[in-house]
């Protein structure tokens, strides 16, 4: 049992419940974009984490997912792999390829669309509960 005057251990501790408070804390942010996305396309949740691409639909919505997570949450393509169950280079796909489809003008107000969400909920979590980013 750890002793509260045990002073050495303290900073290990504090670091190591920071980094989980970090963790715990993308988790949240990834799954607000995952339902977000869902909603947008009509999908559930579980098709965005199937372990095939399913539906082209549902691949084209689960790579916007990757693209938002990554440019809107800074989150890196190795995180956002674990999320979704992929590797980073299938992340790094995703974004690449959603950066060509911006020429579109519907996929690129689409997406500005879902991105001002991201970013409003975003602003208003700092604003509301002191979140950092």
């Amino acid at each position: 049992m750890l002793r509260t005057t045990d002073i050495s251990t303290r900073p290990v501790l504090e670091r190591n419940w920071r980094q989980h408070v970090l963790s715990v804390r993308k988790e949240k942010q990834i799954h607000i974009v995952v339902c977000l996305v869902a909603t947008v396309f009509e999908i559930s949740h579980d098709q965005l984490y199937a372990p095939s691409r399913c539906v082209r639909r549902t691949a084209f919505a689960r790579q916007i997912a990757m693209y938002i997570s990554h440019i809107w949450l800074g989150l890196t393509l190795t995180e956002i792999g674990k999320h979704f169950g992929r590797d980073r280079t299938t992340v790094a796909y995703a974004c690449q390829l959603m950066e060509d489809r911006r020429d579109n003008p519907i996929v690129n107000n689409m997406l500005d669309v879902m991105e001002t969400a991201v970013s409003s909920w975003h602003e208003f979590c700092v604003e509301q509960a002191g979140i950092r980013s």
